[in-house]
């Protein structure tokens, strides 16, 4: 199972609110109260965005997270180029996937238009990796590439 972890970023600041320095209470009506040396309550009012751990680490060991910017880089598949595009940018996001064809339609972690998945790539074939990059509040000029 899974670590359920989170993180936040505060639009006023323009940086993310460490876990390291400051305790960080979400509820379940979209409150974040941070507490530092005297607490702080910010409202699910647009201030803050909350960012949920996806359970995955990048190709470096690093946790991937919702708003993260990663790189999909494609793999050399028994000595054929899976693709014509070598590597793609795109954003970290919850969303829905399916085909409709061979796929039911089902909700998970995204990359793009592709599920986010620690079995190596699309439905294990070790076709791909990612690599974190930014983030869509750091680095908003990674994701209009």
């Amino acid at each position: 199972m899974r670590p359920i972890k989170f993180r936040v970023w505060e639009h006023s600041r323009r940086c993310f609110l460490s876990a390291d320095n400051n305790a960080i209470f979400i509820d379940g009506h979209g409150f974040v109260q941070v507490f530092k040396q005297q607490p702080n309550l910010y409202w699910a009012d647009g201030s803050v965005d909350i960012m949920q751990f996806t359970g995955l680490l990048d190709k470096n060991g690093k946790e991937i997270y919702e708003g993260d910017v990663v790189k999909i880089i494609y793999l050399p598949y028994r000595n054929h180029s899976c693709v014509s595009q070598k590597e793609k940018i795109e954003p970290v996001k919850w969303g829905h996937y399916g085909d409709e064809e061979y796929v039911s339609r089902i909700e998970c972690w995204m990359a793009g238009h592709e599920p986010l998945s620690d079995l190596g790539g699309l439905w294990g074939s070790g076709l791909h990796q990612y690599e974190v990059i930014g983030n869509i509040y750091s680095n908003p000029e990674l994701v209009s590439q």
